[in-house]
């Protein structure tokens, strides 16, 4: 075929061009075979030239396959880690639905699923079940390429997964991992570590769980309870730098881990269960660009721990006779600062105060009995103004 003029494409999705998204698209000469795959069990061949040049042309063969995915039945979590691909990984099969039921093998669980690779079209997505039937409660919702948590720990022997795909584009799909108990290692620098089954059932009895957290460059991290119900003697411990902390209740103090690794264990009794725990983690924010005996800052509401602390939000405002200079905090009596549960601020700029001068005499700059200027202290640049004559000017 002729380079640009002449084009072969191959489209899947739809009864008609129109419905349908291009899965492949060629042109030019080549004796490499590629092999696509149509996204359900049609596909529109398109071919057009323009009048130029007369090439040999193209052939094509296509024939029915079969998605090669494990079957739903013989998907069995052992202490092994297995590995399950959506079918036709790394092309996602579009315009599918798939049901995906992993049984543990010691028949009691819980079961944890790694998220390794997601990469869902627009309108596909996958929703994971604490059971082994639909009607089971969700765990977790995952669309696009949100990992969300990166790993789903459910509370029994059975994990209920649907894969629900309605674009005939062409995406990597997904790649899980996934083994019996809930023990795991975590390499994120936010995220939240959940006791098994959480939000959807009570935590099981007579488990122990460690969960590894590795924070990139070992940054320091802080730990908040989102949510905290155990039944005693449940309980759920922090060990970093060889010290142990256990958490008796929810809390709104930080936990503050300094060299970027810590460890989670829960472990709970054969008796009696409760809702579980949520415990949020997530590096600190930048320092700002604060010096507050040279800012005119004043702080409203200021606590022990420092600023930059995840999860932490204080107010300031000006000092008295002064106002913020930004224009993302012109206007602003007061601003609320806070780091967010992903290691950023909520705002763009370092907040900043400069003094307002007190009259119209404060704002003239004068030599040889000539008025030169008015000053603007707010946006720190000189304003043209224009020319007098005095014989003396009077500073009040």
């Amino acid at each position: 075929m002729e380079q640009s003029n002449d084009q072969l494409i191959i489209l899947g999705g739809g009864l008609t061009r129109i419905e349908s998204d291009v899965i492949a698209q060629f042109s030019g000469s080549s004796k490499t075979p590629v092999t696509v795959y149509s996204s359900n069990n049609m596909a529109i061949v398109h071919f057009s030239s323009d009048y130029s040049v007369v090439d040999s042309g193209f052939k094509v063969t296509y024939k029915e396959v079969k998605s090669g995915f494990i079957p739903a039945e013989n998907l069995i979590a052992t202490d092994n880690v297995k590995t399950l691909y959506s079918p036709f990984h790394p092309i996602h099969l579009g315009t599918q639905d798939y049901t995906f039921i992993i049984s543990a093998q010691n028949k009691l669980g819980p079961i944890t699923l790694e998220v390794a690779e997601l990469d869902l079209a627009k309108g596909s997505n996958i929703i994971v079940r604490d059971g082994n039937d639909v009607s089971d409660k969700v765990l977790t919702k995952m669309e696009g390429s949100e990992k969300g948590n990166g790993f789903v720990v459910n509370s029994g022997a059975y994990m209920h997964i649907t894969l629900k795909s309605i674009s005939g584009k062409h995406t990597g799909g997904f790649r899980f991992r996934y083994w019996q108990g809930c023990d795991y290692t975590m390499e994120a620098s936010h995220g939240h570590i959940l006791s098994p089954g959480f939000v959807a059932s009570f935590y099981p009895n007579n488990v122990k769980c460690t969960v590894t957290v590795k924070i990139p460059d070992k940054k320091r991290v802080s730990i908040k309870t989102e949510a905290f119900k155990l039944l005693s003697p449940d309980t759920v411990k922090i060990i970093s730098n060889g010290q142990s902390d256990i958490l008796t209740g929810l809390t709104t103090e930080l936990k503050v881990i300094e060299n970027g690794e810590f460890v989670v264990e829960f472990e709970s009794s054969f008796v009696g269960n409760a809702e579980g725990f949520d415990l949020a983690f997530s590096i600190d924010c930048q320092q700002l660009d604060m010096n507050l005996a040279e800012t005119n800052i004043r702080w409203k509401e200021y606590s022990q721990m420092n600023v930059e602390n995840a999860f932490q939000t204080t107010t300031l405002s000006c000092k008295s006779g002064a106002s913020f200079v930004q224009n993302e905090h012109l206007d602003k009596t007061t601003i609320t600062m806070k780091c967010d549960g992903t290691g950023k601020w909520n705002i763009r700029t370092s907040p900043r105060c400069e003094q307002i001068l007190g009259g119209a005499s404060d704002l003239l700059c004068w030599a040889g009995g000539h008025l030169l200027c008015l000053l603007s202290p707010i946006f720190s640049e000189m304003l043209s103004i224009f020319v007098l004559e005095w014989d003396y000017l009077v500073l009040s």
